[in-house]
């Protein structure tokens, strides 16, 4: 960006650099936003974007990659809490998480972590947690108030059991119930009382 500024009758120029995610880096915002996007969307993690660029006769380090996708996501972090105030302002959430494999720092080995989700029709915001204690999803969602839409997962039971919060469990598992009562093959006749007889063999 070239400014032209007239001072005591005399034009000047300056030249302006335009602010970026890495300030005075190696990579354009542009670059970096695509590093991002193929990692995330299009499940290409950052050894495979080494080895992609050696073939187009650049080097970058998947450690350096690693760097620019971390300074990406704290540049990002104001958007994120964005997107939690406006998930959380529903008056119904969904929440669940799935697994990732997290590498041991200085191992060659990995450990499970887990990524939680909360959702709501204005989007999903997610977690990145150590390990799937309850205590995460507790401790993100200690301001909410409202109805939770979760599974029988036993961390999400003190969140569930919250006066504040209307436990709506999850539609899903519930559906599929349904679905199952509709095939002749699966469909049993199971006695809610205590001490039931034992099933009927095939």
């Amino acid at each position: 960006i070239v400014r032209l500024k007239l001072r005591g009758g005399i034009m000047t120029r300056e030249t302006l650099t335009p602010p970026a995610v890495i300030e005075r880096g190696q990579v354009s915002d542009a670059l970096l936003v695509a590093s991002a996007v193929d990692k995330v969307v299009d499940h290409l993690p950052a050894y495979r974007q080494e080895q992609r660029a050696l073939r187009l006769g650049v080097h970058i380090p998947r450690a350096k990659l690693c760097r620019w996708h971390i300074s990406l996501a704290q540049f990002l972090m104001g958007v994120a809490e964005a997107v939690f105030d406006e998930v959380t302002e529903s008056p119904v959430i969904g929440i669940d998480d799935s697994v990732h494999r997290q590498q041991v720092p200085d191992r060659h080995v990995c450990q499970q972590s887990r990524i939680w989700a909360v959702t709501a029709p204005a989007g999903t915001y997610y977690l990145h947690t150590p390990t799937r204690e309850g205590v995460w999803i507790s401790d993100l969602l200690r301001h909410y108030r409202g109805g939770v839409m979760g599974d029988a997962f036993a961390g999400h039971n003190a969140l569930l059991k919250r006066d504040d919060i209307l436990a709506l469990f999850c539609w899903a598992h519930v559906r599929r119930k349904f679905h199952e009562s509709a095939d002749p093959r699966r469909r049993r006749e199971r006695p809610a009382w205590p001490g039931r007889p034992p099933r009927r063999p095939r």
